[in-house]
């Protein structure tokens, strides 16, 4: 079993940087555009390839804990990008969709999971 000792703080923490990197400029973007717009769908699309990205990222050189470092660079990302949403929202004087906020992380982690499987399956195939 995995422990948190056992993880790469540095490589978790890549991952996460890659995920918010193209989740909070898309989440902006995508809240400042009309319903109406296209756009919208396109935005929202790469929010929710982000945590793919954060898994693959923070998998690499991990072949026996990828799937944990995907999951937990992934849901470190979704953790500072809810609480940047939540803060902002609040100043909005808006509120906190709670339900979609948590649904959100559970799809986070589990496209994580699969970005680091999708790493660990393509480092085995380069050895």
């Amino acid at each position: 079993m995995t422990s948190v000792r056992d993880l790469d703080r540095r490589s978790v923490l890549t991952g996460a940087v890659v995920g918010l990197i193209v989740t909070v400029p898309c989440g902006l973007i995508a809240g400042a555009l009309d319903e109406d717009n296209n756009l919208v769908i396109v935005f929202t699309l790469l929010v929710l390839v982000a945590p793919f990205l954060a898994g693959a990222v923070a998998a690499r050189r991990h072949r026996r804990t990828s799937l944990v470092h995907g999951a937990v660079a992934a849901g470190v990302a979704w953790a500072v990008a809810i609480a940047i949403s939540v803060v902002a929202k609040l100043i909005a004087g808006n509120g906190v969709p709670v339900l979609a906020s948590l649904l959100l992380g559970v799809w986070s982690v589990s496209i994580g999971t699969i970005g680091g499987y999708v790493t660990f399956r393509r480092e085995l195939r380069g050895t």
